[in-house]
C-alpha cells in the first residue's frame, strides 16, 4: 500500500510537462544550469530552481564556502553538517537552530547552484541564514522576483560575519570569502 501511494505521488510529480523535460534533459548526464533547463522546459528560471527558502547563486555559494572554510559546516554530495563551533557561531548570528520545525525537514544539507555548479546550504540552516539576513536588513527581494539586492548595510554585515568582500560593480568577479581564523 505505501509502495503504491510513494508511485502515485511520483506519478505526479513527473506527470508535469515542465518537470519531465528537466528530468529528460538531467538524465543526459551533461550538466546545465537553471538558465538552460528553464529553457528547454519552457518556463521561467525561477520556476525552473528548487531554491525557494535559502538563498542560492553567487551569495548563497559564496556564505556556504565561507562557513565551511571555517569550519562551521561540512558539504559533501551525501549531506550536510554543523559542526559545533559552526553551531555556535550560527547562534550568535541569530539562527534559530533548535526551531521546532527542525524536526519536520532536514536540518542541514546541500543544495547545487545549477547556475555557479556547486553547492549552497540548504534545509533548516540555509532557511535560517536566509530569514536572519531578511531580518537584518542586509537583503531586499523586489516584487514579483526571487532576485535579491544587498544592501549597504549588508555589505558590511556580510563582509564583518561571513567574510565575504563583495564587488558587486564587477559582476565578472566572483565573491570572495575570506576564511577566519580561529586561536
Amino acid at each position: 500500500m505505501v509502495a503504491a501511494a510513494n508511485m502515485v505521488e511520483v506519478a505526479a510529480l513527473v506527470g508535469d510537462t515542465a518537470r519531465a523535460t528537466i528530468l529528460a534533459a538531467l538524465m543526459g548526464g551533461q550538466a546545465l544550469t537553471g538558465s538552460e533547463l528553464a529553457i528547454l522546459a519552457r518556463i521561467s528560471r525561477p520556476t525552473a530552481s528548487t531554491c525557494y527558502d535559502h538563498l542560492a547563486g553567487r551569495l548563497g555559494v559564496a556564505i556556504a564556502d565561507a562557513l565551511a572554510a571555517n569550519g562551521h559546516i561540512i558539504l559533501t554530495e551525501e549531506g550536510g553538517e554543523v559542526t559545533d563551533a559552526g553551531s555556535r557561531f550560527l547562534t550568535a548570528f541569530g539562527a534559530d537552530l533548535t526551531s521546532k520545525s527542525r524536526t519536520k525537514r532536514i536540518f542541514c544539507r546541500p543544495c547545487l547552484d545549477w547556475s555557479e555548479r556547486r553547492y549552497h546550504v540548504a534545509g533548516l540552516v540555509g532557511a535560517e541564514i536566509w530569514r536572519r539576513c531578511l531580518e537584518l536588513d542586509w537583503l531586499t527581494r523586489g516584487c514579483d522576483t526571487r532576485a535579491v539586492r544587498i544592501t549597504s548595510a549588508g555589505r558590511t554585515g556580510l563582509y564583518e560575519t561571513f567574510g565575504l568582500d563583495l564587488d558587486q560593480e564587477d559582476h565578472a568577479r566572483p565573491i570572495r570569502a575570506v576564511v577566519r581564523t580561529t586561536a
